[in-house]
């Protein structure tokens, strides 16, 4: 079974059990960690990638590496060498970018 399933199947049997607006609460806040880690570790691997393509030097072949097309390595690594150059920080915790 795949950890989605499970998680649904865990969630659903929470909120069956749960005042309604009470699983409401805690869903809205499961959903907003996910937000924040998401945001986080696309930041990581952004710069993961911007390293890699300096390794490597052949920055198509790195993103071919994860299965990305050459348009989205492109993308992903100007937006990197955009963050690093302007200092941006990786976003952590509530209002982060």
């Amino acid at each position: 079974m795949s950890t989605t399933k499970e998680l649904h199947e865990t969630l659903r049997k929470f909120v069956d059990n749960t005042d309604p607006l009470v699983a409401l609460k805690h869903l809205d806040n499961i959903d907003n960690q996910l937000r924040e880690q998401t945001k986080l570790t696309s930041y990581m691997r952004r710069h993961a990638l911007l390293d890699a393509v300096y390794a490597e030097g052949n920055q198509a072949q790195v993103g071919r590496s994860i299965g990305l097309s050459r348009q989205r390595t492109h993308d992903m690594v100007e937006r990197a060498q955009f963050e690093r150059l302007h200092k941006v920080e990786p976003p952590l915790g509530e209002g982060a970018v």
